[in-house]
């Protein structure tokens, strides 16, 4: 996103042909669920055999596919297909529904072309998710995917997972790491057990919230703001917490940038009107930045960098 944001308003074609040069060389590869793993090999470009998440390191990559393609006017059928192929790859091989507990969680794959290693864990990173499908629905990706017809309800399963792992602590607020059995009981992971101020779950709430108009999602906003005021807010400004299950809290002294970048714009935007920052206008890059989306047809030379089968 980025990359060609920088091609189109400098008018230099470095920066959106080196991106779409990497794009192309990952849609080649062989991924047979439509799931990658997170790292590639530095001098073929070839995958990895590993994890495959939607959590740290590969989350962005799923989210961007999506975004790409709103950003440029929805003008670069390559972006819409293969958001779709990876969405479906996600509902069918990723997402792990129980009706014992209603809930959904996300988990990990050992080996990107094997759906039969699954990781029971679930990233906070990874509850940006919830946001991705109702967008993607809202917009009209992948129609031509039977799949499609889901997306809204699997991103508000998710995004209501999400929330619950804030609920079901003493502080109220997620740890950075869901555990879950086969009947997705969620539980906090003992080796993750922190809070760093993370944005992925109000990011979702606030495009539930423009997308549904529900106001639950302003509700459950408000709830984890509450929560976040109670016990992290310091003299300073906010802190981290060590141990999400502990009462009375203890601080790590830290407060990341994108607390502030992101955390607190969604929260904000969560309870602005619609027509501050409109999803049909604007598409937020993974640091909570708005870009305006324009229509890539309207720049030739950067039309044919981005669909030039070699970048």
């Amino acid at each position: 996103m980025e990359f060609i944001a920088l091609s189109r308003h400098t008018g230099d074609m470095r920066y959106a042909k080196t991106a779409q040069k990497i794009i192309n060389k990952i849609e080649a590869s062989d991924a047979p669920l439509g799931l990658y793993p997170t790292h590639f090999a530095q001098s073929s470009g070839a995958l990895v055999r590993g994890r495959s998440t939607l959590g740290a390191l590969g989350d962005s990559f799923y989210e961007y596919l999506l975004k790409v393609w709103l950003l440029t006017g929805k003008a670069l059928p390559q972006y819409d297909e293969f958001f779709g192929r990876t969405a479906v790859g996600i509902t069918r091989y990723m997402l792990q529904r129980s009706d014992t507990t209603n809930n959904v969680a996300l988990a990990e794959l050992q080996m990107h072309n094997s759906p039969n290693n699954i990781i029971r864990k679930q990233d906070h990173l990874a509850c940006f998710a919830g946001g991705m499908f109702a967008l993607g629905s809202w917009h009209g990706a992948a129609l031509e995917l039977e799949e499609s017809e889901d997306f809204e309800e699997i991103g508000e399963d998710i995004t209501e997972t999400c929330f619950k792992t804030y609920q079901m602590t003493a502080t109220g607020i997620s740890p950075e790491i869901t555990r879950f059995d086969k009947d997705v009981e969620l539980s906090v992971d003992s080796g993750a057990k922190h809070y760093l101020l993370r944005p992925e779950t109000v990011e979702s709430l606030f495009v539930l919230y423009r997308v549904t108009q529900d106001r639950k999602y302003q509700e459950w906003g408000w709830e984890i703001f509450e929560a976040i005021e109670k016990h992290c807010k310091v003299k300073y400004g906010y802190s981290g917490i060590r141990d999400v299950s502990k009462l009375p809290v203890v601080h790590d002294d830290r407060m990341e940038s994108f607390f502030l970048g992101e955390t607190l714009k969604y929260l904000y935007l969560l309870f602005s009107e619609h027509d501050l920052i409109p999803l049909d206008k604007y598409v937020f890059n993974t640091e909570a930045h708005p870009l305006t989306i324009f229509d890539v047809r309207e720049y030739p030379e950067l039309m044919h960098v981005l669909t030039s089968p070699t970048g």
